[in-house]
């Protein structure tokens, strides 16, 4: 497909959609597909809005209650996503912290071994083991433990997905 075209197919597909006895659940579903495989860059969103003012009122009203939502579902995920990424921050902060505060200096490369951990539940296990720990040392093996295993299921998940 031309380039061009995108927003101009975008808006008849979702014109076409709305015509259809179908219910709202499907349309939904479908409109969600759409919404999906033909994503709008900023000039080509100008030009979606374009081709939506051509729509009859009734059709462009209908229209814009499925792209309605795909705004809403797109912030209500880009904010559960930065909420999370928040609070990894905030443990790996934490995680420094400690450690700062029980060994002053922390080397570097222990310190991009902890911005490496992304799961919530591990950076909880390590930071109690930063209040816990003996030694730095020890505290950078349970790290380098942690980092290698996760490494090792994002490359077993890679595998398995593109196996199937």
């Amino acid at each position: 497909m031309d380039p061009s075209e995108r927003a101009q197919v975008k808006a008849e597909c979702l014109r076409l959609l709305v015509t259809l006895e179908i219910d709202r659940e499907k349309m939904a579903f479908i409109s969600g597909f759409i919404g999906t495989y033909l994503p709008l860059n900023e000039e080509e969103e100008e030009q979606f809005q374009q081709a939506l003012e051509h729509m009859d009122l009734g059709t462009k009203e209908s229209v814009m209650e499925f792209v309605t939502d795909w705004q809403e579902k797109g912030r209500k995920q880009g904010l559960q996503q930065g909420l999370y990424e928040g609070r990894q921050e905030s443990k790996r902060e934490d995680i420094l912290r400690i450690l700062e505060l029980r060994f002053e200096d922390i080397p570097p490369e222990l310190r991009k071994l902890v911005s490496k951990i992304n799961d919530l539940e591990v950076l909880g296990t390590l930071l109690t083991q930063a209040v816990t720990t003996q030694s730095l040392e020890a505290f950078k093996s349970a790290v380098s433990q942690h980092v290698s295993k996760e490494i090792s299921e994002v490359e077993n998940g890679e595998q398995s997905s593109s196996g199937n």
